[in-house]
């Protein structure tokens, strides 16, 4: 697998940010000293550096401002909290460097996030800020998942080629339009976890 040079910064790191930081790791496609982290819950964040020795970095802007690729991985239910005060006009105007945005929150469309970080953007600002769309699967906590990826019109194919390094380390991707995500969120998202949900009934039957 090829090794990526850019810095990656992770807002949120709940169990699907927590997969692709070990997968990255593991299959050395990233050095834990380009991987950082930022998250509301420093007892998740001080367990993610004992074990892989990634930097935790102390605001979510903070990690715009850094890294060169932000993975958004945040449940939907906080992604507006999220993007309302992620990207401060004066990191933006400061920063001449590309920005990929990667977001694997569940059913937040591409355009929901533009509304955000691209609001006081003009042509050449949002070329620099390409947003893809990413739906994982649980089984990439076992570095056997799935991901279906679509990009927004600023997404470059070099873009494109660094997010599916990121999630080839944890599986399969395969890219789609944005009007395909929901089906593969009903059968390749949600579909194991329905799966894991009848083994379990199978069993607590079995007990009784």
């Amino acid at each position: 697998m090829p090794k990526l040079n850019q810095k990656i910064g992770f807002v949120g790191a709940g169990n699907m940010g927590q997969a692709i930081i070990g997968a990255l790791i593991k299959s050395q496609c990233s050095d834990p000293v380009d991987i950082f982290v930022s998250d509301i819950r420093q007892d998740q964040t001080s367990v993610l550096k004992k074990d892989y020795g990634i930097k935790i970095l102390s605001s979510n802007s903070e990690i715009v401002a850094t890294c060169d690729v932000i993975i958004l991985a945040v449940k939907p239910q906080s992604i507006d909290q999220v993007l309302s005060g992620l990207l401060p006009d004066e990191v933006i105007m400061a920063s001449s460097q590309r920005k990929l945005f990667i977001s694997i929150a569940a059913g937040t469309r591409l355009k929901k996030i533009e509304e955000y970080l691209y609001a006081s953007l003009d042509a050449d600002k949002k070329n620099q800020i390409p947003i893809l769309r990413v739906m994982p699967n649980t089984p990439a906590l076992v570095l056997s998942g799935l991901s279906g990826i679509c990009a927004n019109p600023y997404a470059t194919a070099e873009d494109m080629q660094v997010a599916k390094t990121i999630l080839s380390a944890m599986g399969k991707v395969i890219e789609c339009q944005e009007k395909d995500m929901d089906a593969i969120t009903a059968m390749s998202g949600s579909g194991p976890a329905y799966c894991f949900y009848l083994v379990e009934a199978m069993i607590d039957a079995g007990i009784k």
